[in-house]
């Protein structure tokens, strides 16, 4: 359980989650959650090895950014379909 969950949680016994605010709180928490596992992974990478590549930190990152992006525009198309 991530603090995302928690917060959602939160929002919805409070009747707020169809707020823009809510929406805004949970985006953001979403992409912590996206950026901090990446950092784990490279965290990960750099004990295993005992060195920093920064092709590895820049594929990272880049990953990172491409998931981002795609989920930002896939998103916007999906779910101006169901709302």
């Amino acid at each position: 359980v991530t603090s995302t969950v928690i917060v959602m949680r939160i929002l919805e016994e409070l009747g707020m989650i169809k707020e823009v605010a809510s929406y805004i709180i949970l985006g953001v928490a979403v992409i912590e959650d996206i950026i901090i596992i990446s950092m784990l992974a490279i965290l990960q990478s750099v004990s295993s090895t005992g060195v920093i590549s920064v092709a590895d930190l820049a594929v990272s990152i880049g990953t990172v950014l491409a998931f981002i992006g795609g989920v930002l525009v896939l998103g916007s198309k999906i779910i101006s379909k169901f709302v």
